[in-house]
């Protein structure tokens, strides 16, 4: 099984699909509330980073590098 914890949860949220638990379902509404709370934050690093880049000139996808982030990995900047 993966080290991802998203998968991880989907994985578990999907074992007793005849019969769900409420742990079950809490799995896949946590790994929803994952995916989406880490989409909102990788929107606001790149913000924080075009916004670095339109004051200071610096490449945004540099920035983000910098900081140790990688929400610029799917742009292929």
């Amino acid at each position: 099984m993966s080290e991802d914890i998203v998968e991880r949860m989907r994985f578990w949220s999907k074992t007793r699909n005849d019969n769900p638990t409420p742990w079950n379902l809490d799995c896949g509404y946590a790994a929803d509330a994952i995916e989406r709370l880490t989409a909102e934050r990788d929107e606001a690093r790149r913000e924080c980073c075009l916004t670095w880049e339109a004051v200071m000139g610096r490449e945004a996808a540099t920035v983000a590098e910098e900081k140790g982030w990688s929400c610029f990995k799917d742009d292929g900047k």
